[in-house]
């Protein structure tokens, strides 16, 4: 459908705005919240859940047990790092579906409370390194890719803000630490684990293979995402000379609020037509000026600000009064 730029890439992650006029180039980028969420439903589902994969990599299988073991350890322990709960681990088709979830389970306190409780005796026959080396590698992809400057916290010294993670922070050079990360480190672990199951020994079919790694959905759409976000973001600092980009400002929340609004509005309607459409647009529309934003769901809300809502009772209307009448 698209002619790709980078005749050297085996994905389509850029190409012609033919719409601008000028060279501009088009990026392709997949929402990267959902990406982290659909590496994770992989992970759940090795050795546990619908056990459609049994995940390995260099002699050592990634499986969810040791996270529901840890969540055994844990669970008692109101100090334990990693504060997983039973919608962690325990996932549902709801909870298979939530972001925040997923990023939760794949962050750096539940990598860190892996190799603490490596030792335990519900995890010492379990593999763990691969598994921790993964969720690092998917919690630093996370905080590179959805990024925003209001992450700060008072330094010690009192003499200013700073970061609390730099991967947080906006970018605003083409030679930030960052891309090197994204472009070689992070994509080369799944290129090294692709050979690694290729190259394992034994009798295995190709679909044996293919469930020993995560999907090769995932595998191509982590592939487009970097490429095209380190190819945009080079893009607007360099060419364009935009003095910063924030990471998250590539994300997909909006369109999601909206059509998630829509979804409600339409209720069963599962097939709705152009004129449904369009009279739930309106309503919503209608709506929208006087509504508050729900905090719920898989979407950042921005809050609406200067919109006050005063519950005040209105005072009572008094009733006139008559004149009186003398009965003569």
């Amino acid at each position: 459908m698209h002619t790709s730029l980078d005749k050297h890439s085996n994905e389509i992650y850029c190409t012609q705005n033919l719409y601008s006029g000028d060279s501009r180039p088009l990026y392709f980028i997949i929402d990267p919240p959902h990406l982290v969420k659909t590496v994770r439903n992989c992970i759940a589902n090795s050795f546990s859940h619908r056990k459609t994969r049994k995940l390995w990599k260099i002699n050592e299988f990634l499986s969810w047990q040791v996270l529901e073991r840890l969540y055994d350890i844990t669970k008692g322990n109101k100090f334990m790092e990693a504060k997983l709960t039973k919608a962690h681990v325990k996932l549902t088709s709801f909870s298979c579906m939530t972001v925040l979830l997923a990023t939760q389970v794949l962050s750096a306190s539940v990598a860190n409370s892996i190799e603490a409780n490596s030792s335990h005796e519900s995890l010492e026959k379990l593999d763990t390194s691969e598994l921790v080396k993964l969720i690092r590698l998917m919690n630093r992809f996370f905080d590179c890719m959805n990024g925003k400057e209001d992450f700060q916290e008072e330094t010690a010294e009192g003499n200013g803000y700073e970061l609390r993670n730099p991967d947080l922070a906006a970018y605003k050079s083409v030679d930030d630490p960052r891309f090197e990360f994204l472009e070689n480190t992070f994509l080369n672990y799944f290129e090294d684990w692709k050979q690694d199951v290729l190259k394992r020994p034994g009798i295995y079919t190709e679909s044996e293979r293919s469930r020993m790694i995560i999907s090769h959905q995932s595998l191509e759409s982590l592939t487009i995402t970097v490429k095209g976000f380190v190819g945009a973001t080079k893009y607007m600092l360099g060419v364009v000379q935009a003095p910063k980009i924030n990471a998250r400002s590539f994300n997909q929340d909006p369109l999601e609020q909206y059509f998630g609004k829509m979804r409600r509005m339409l209720g069963d309607n599962r097939q709705p037509r152009v004129q449904s459409f369009l009279h739930a647009r309106l309503n919503e529309r209608a709506q929208s000026s006087a509504s508050i934003e729900t905090c719920k769901g898989n979407t950042t809300v921005e809050r609406r600000k200067g919109l006050k809502v005063d519950s005040t009772p209105l005072p009572s209307r008094k009733k006139p009064k008559t004149a009186k009448t003398s009965s003569d």
